[in-house]
């Protein structure tokens, strides 16, 4: 059984696990358990989500300019 008590769906909004892929042209990002990436170098920019799943994902980091490696339940 998973509780999300106050405290915890307060900070689900927030955004975190910033990192820059190793061209600097895109931003990962974390937010509500889901990962996105922003192409910083566009002018209207907007971020394109890369997981929509009930489980958080965490731990992301790029492994080069195209691919990211991420956990989610234990598994990379």
């Amino acid at each position: 059984m998973i509780v999300r008590d106050e405290f915890v769906k307060e900070r689900e909004n927030q955004i975190g696990n910033l990192a820059f892929s190793p061209d600097s042209k895109k931003l990962l990002l974390a937010q509500n358990g889901d990962l996105f990436v922003l192409n910083i170098t566009e002018r209207e920019a907007k971020p394109r989500r890369l997981t929509k799943t009930q489980a958080g994902e965490g731990a992301a980091q790029w492994l080069d300019n195209e691919r990211i490696l991420f956990s989610q339940g234990g598994n990379f």
